[in-house]
């Protein structure tokens, strides 16, 4: 009935607005803190005056071709080349939107960092690695249908990442869930063999934003939680969720999350009775918890709860709700769930409450034998063949018997008539039983003391009749 939600990675979505948040507005030269800094040739400076009204005027492709033309007269591993290729890629990723066509100029403007340090600042060239790490990850994200492109887009991320975070001096709990985004995505690539190394690291990268954090954002919280479900951690996954609803009571998303891991965690945990039963006791906490602020309302999340309260032994309060569902409609009213409640009542001994509400359900579904069927098994328990031979009876004439095997029920007709001396009645429906296949076995000794019984009978009245006639 319940299932966990699906632990596959997320969709890029959380994790490019996560990265479109820490991209900074840069400027567009890029600068030094030398005593004496680098400059732009006379040629390339005249240049880049030109190029701000392109900018502002957002002509992209025209900044281009002016950057592209200033690179073609430059001096190759010059200043000019840094600058010129450290504003290409970021008019391709800020303003064009095409993040792949700014990883050649960026990764350009690294190397040539390495070879000049002075070309850029401590701070820039840390900013530089960020962003590297960042555009292979999103081309990564966008790989489909090739786990090994897409580890290996994820591997040149992660390259950049670490070096990213051996330079910088302090990292923050943003910089370091980043890299535990990385981890996580490069861990999963492959849903059915799963690297748990890498995710391990993950787990151990998240804990640490979290410690960093004051008030850790929700984000946090959510790698964490899948990461847990990931590695088979559903309690620590509960845990990261039960923060989650501390953050934001009003996601609903979170609430059925939490939900549906108790009730696995309940599940799973069948050879500990104890255990099982407080985890559902979580569950049934946690929906009356969200209900209360008026989420997981559905008829199915209120049939849910009735299923959980069944679960724990808490039969007089699943009825309960089940009836009470039933009545106003927060639980869908269909033949399965009727015949569930009156299953409910007879699990509580109130055999006529059950014949009651089978009887309401059976103005609500007037063509379905199955209701008088089930009356008449009741009636059964009873010992009150009189009522179960009518209830069978009027199971059998309506027919759309789905419940049970049709023959169970001309066979309780059979019996039930035998008992009560109908003996042609009898006979006749326990011949229909036998029609079906399987049935003639059972029967074969019933069906003989029932010609017996008619023989007997007929034994009986000619011996009254011939003795009427001697008299």
């Amino acid at each position: 009935m319940f299932t966990l939600p699906s632990s596959r990675p997320p969709t890029g979505r959380l994790f490019k607005l996560i990265l479109c948040g820490c991209l900074l507005a840069l400027p567009l030269a890029a600068r030094a803190d030398d005593a004496e800094p680098p400059s732009l040739s006379e040629k390339t400076s005249e240049g880049f005056q030109t190029l701000e009204p392109l900018i502002n005027a957002k002509n992209w492709q025209a900044a281009l071709d002016l950057l592209n033309g200033l690179a073609t007269s430059a001096e190759p591993n010059s200043y000019d080349i840094s600058v010129i290729d450290d504003t290409l890629w970021k008019i391709y990723w800020q303003y064009m939107d095409r993040p792949n066509d700014a990883i050649t100029p960026l990764e350009q403007v690294i190397a040539l960092a390495h070879a000049h340090p002075e070309y850029l600042t401590p701070k820039d060239r840390v900013d530089r690695l960020q962003f590297a790490g960042q555009l292979y990850y999103i081309k990564a994200l966008a790989v489909k249908n090739d786990a090994a492109g897409q580890r290996a887009l994820f591997d040149k991320a992660m390259e950049y990442m670490k070096e990213w975070l051996a330079e910088s001096p302090h990292p923050g709990s943003d910089q370091v869930y980043l890299y535990a985004v990385l981890l996580y995505q490069k861990a999963v690539v492959d849903p059915d063999h799963i690297d748990q190394a890498e995710l391990s690291e993950a787990r151990k990268q998240t804990r640490l934003a979290l410690r960093l954090d004051i008030h850790p954002r929700d984000s946090l919280y959510q790698l964490l939680t899948v990461e847990d479900q990931q590695s088979g951690d559903l309690p620590g996954a509960a845990e990261g969720l039960e923060w989650l609803i501390r953050l934001k009571p009003a996601s609903k998303e979170y609430w059925a999350e939490l939900m549906a891991i108790y009730v696995n965690l309940a599940s799973s945990s069948e050879k500990r009775p104890d255990l099982m039963r407080e985890y559902y006791a979580c569950a049934i906490n946690t929906i009356e918890r969200a209900q209360a602020l008026g989420y997981l309302k559905t008829p199915k999340d209120n049939y849910n709860l009735v299923t959980m309260y069944n679960q724990v032994g808490q039969f007089g309060k699943a009825t309960e709700l089940l009836y009470q569902g039933l009545k106003t409609g927060g639980i869908e009213s269909t033949l399965s769930n009727w015949l569930v409640l009156a299953y409910f009542y007879q699990q509580v001994n109130e055999n006529l409450q059950a014949i009651s509400v089978l009887k309401e359900a059976e103005a609500l579904f007037p063509e379905s034998g199955d209701i008088d069927r089930q009356i008449a098994d009741i009636y059964y328990q009873d010992d009150k063949t009189q009522q179960v031979y009518e209830y069978c009876k009027k199971a059998v004439e309506k027919g759309n018997l789905k419940q049970q095997k049709p023959y169970s029920t001309w066979q309780l007709l059979a019996f039930s008539a035998y008992e009560l001396g109908n003996y042609d009645e009898a006979l006749t429906a326990c011949e229909k039983a036998m029609s079906f296949p399987g049935a003639a076995k059972d029967l074969v000794a019933f069906h003989k003391g029932i010609q017996d019984a008619i023989k007997n009978r007929a034994a009986t009245k000619a011996a009254i009749e011939e003795q009427s006639k001697q008299q």
